[in-house]
């Protein structure tokens, strides 16, 4: 089988920290082209990752016949603009979480996917992490018995740029970037639709316009309770755990804390092959790399064989644009100070 051509844009922290790695590994595709604003990201991109073509604009990437895929990690305001454009090429689309900036602008994507024919994967990595993956398998079983509650905790001690302080190119705060992921696993492990959604914020730790800190209480058709705790305010180190509370049992994910080594350095020292700021304060030297410890690898994995074997996949641009109506639900309750409601349009598979 031939291999899938995949143009990358956006060559930050994210795009070259985790995306190429894990795109590189990959059996069943090629990257080809990558794209950045900056022409030295660019370059040093397809350098560092053997990548044959890098453009300063991506829409000479969307020309390049060899690329079939594109793998959106761009600022949040630029994704609908590049997924548009990318389908309107009749390149199929990855994008990274929050799908866009606001529902509307996903509402659009799809729209335009549609005509296209082609597929939007939303890349929400950590449905894929292994231990998640295995946790699902357990409670589809029935290991646990009924589900009733689900706990997710996301935090990081800030965002990985500093545009994402920006409201007009991030859309949100740390609802939009970090508690994206938990409702994700909230909605995914309850397996039912949203009904209501009561959401606390505020600004403790850093001097921006947007809140740092959230707790969101979600309620489910089914019964389930879920609850997301996510902040850009964990100062010191990361947190990512995950709990799921059953009838006869109960599962729990650590995917952190319970590694048996941390290194804290003020200097900076090699982290899995790369010496850089990240590498200051608290680290964690994984007994694998983050690509495929986070699910990324996975992620890849499962869209690559639903293009190839024209597979149902089970991160949708649909999914995508379900979670990010959640999160907007989640904003309404803070400027209301009581639970909303998620209308019919904002639940899962509607």
């Amino acid at each position: 089988m031939n291999k899938l051509g995949v143009g990358l844009i956006g060559c930050g922290s994210w795009g070259t920290g985790v995306h190429l790695p894990a795109l590189q590994a990959n059996p069943a595709v090629r990257v080809v082209a990558v794209a950045s604003r900056s022409a030295q990201h660019a370059e040093a991109a397809a350098r560092d990752f053997e990548v044959p073509h890098w453009y300063t604009n991506y829409r000479d990437l969307l020309a390049n016949p060899e690329v079939e895929i594109v793998d959106i990690c761009t600022p949040n305001s630029l994704h609908a603009e590049i997924a548009i454009a990318a389908a309107q090429a009749g390149k199929h689309i990855i994008c990274i979480k929050p799908l866009a900036a606001n529902a509307a602008q996903a509402e659009a994507m799809l729209e335009a996917a549609r005509l296209a024919n082609v597929r939007i994967f939303y890349a929400e990595n950590g449905l894929f992490i292994p231990a998640v993956q295995q946790a699902k398998a357990a409670i589809d079983e029935g290991a646990i018995g009924k589900v009733f509650r689900v706990r997710a905790s996301e935090g990081i001690q800030g965002p990985h740029a500093p545009w994402s302080y920006d409201p007009a190119i991030a859309g949100g705060g740390c609802i939009l970037d970090m508690a994206i992921h938990s409702l994700a696993f909230l909605r995914a492990i309850a397996d039912s639709e949203a009904t209501q959604v009561y959401a606390e914020t505020d600004t403790f730790v850093h001097d921006i316009p947007l809140e740092d800190t959230a707790v969101l209480t979600v309620r489910f058709a089914n019964g389930v309770i879920g609850v997301a705790e996510d902040s850009w305010s964990m100062v010191g180190e990361m947190d990512s755990r995950f709990e799921v509370y059953g009838t006869a049992g109960r599962v729990l994910i650590d995917m952190l804390h319970s590694q048996h080594l941390r290194v804290y350095s003020q200097t900076g020292y090699t982290y899995w092959g790369k010496r850089s700021e990240e590498s200051k304060g608290w680290t964690y030297p994984l007994p694998m790399a983050e690509h495929i410890f986070f699910g990324t690898d996975a992620m890849f994995t499962h869209f690559f064989a639903c293009i190839q074997e024209n597979k149902p996949c089970r991160s949708t641009g649909e999914d995508g644009l379900a979670i990010l109506r959640l999160a907007e639900a989640a904003y309404r309750s803070v400027r209301s100070g009581k639970a909303e409601q998620v209308s019919s349009h904002e639940r899962r598979g509607a």
